[in-house]
């Protein structure tokens, strides 16, 4: 990971991955192909006009550690707000991001 990262987690015994909190994490590198079909306009829109004025309060989740069935970057958490974002003009977003050992 890079400047500005902070490693939030390593439990050797719990997890077979580390966690990192990322300020500044690239959208366009994040995917969210399986979430699509669970839309909602009306809350997305909402969120993005709160996300306007108030910010973004809650990162996204992101899996980039080996899983089965999972692609790199995989969002696991955050769908609605990844798509207020990009409508937004977002180019990065504060993200929970998991990576291997």
């Amino acid at each position: 990971m890079g400047l500005g990262e902070l490693h939030l987690a390593q439990w050797p015994d719990v997890l077979p991955f580390e966690v990192w909190y990322v300020p500044s994490y690239p959208i366009d590198k994040i995917d969210h192909t399986r979430h699509e079909a669970q839309h909602h306009m009306a809350l997305r829109c909402a969120l993005a006009d709160n996300i306007k004025t108030q910010g973004l309060v809650n990162p996204l989740i992101v899996l980039n550690h080996p899983r089965e069935k999972c692609p790199p970057n995989w969002l696991m958490v955050g769908t609605n707000r990844l798509w207020a974002l990009k409508r937004l003009g977002w180019t990065h977003a504060p993200c929970i991001v998991t990576g291997p050992k």
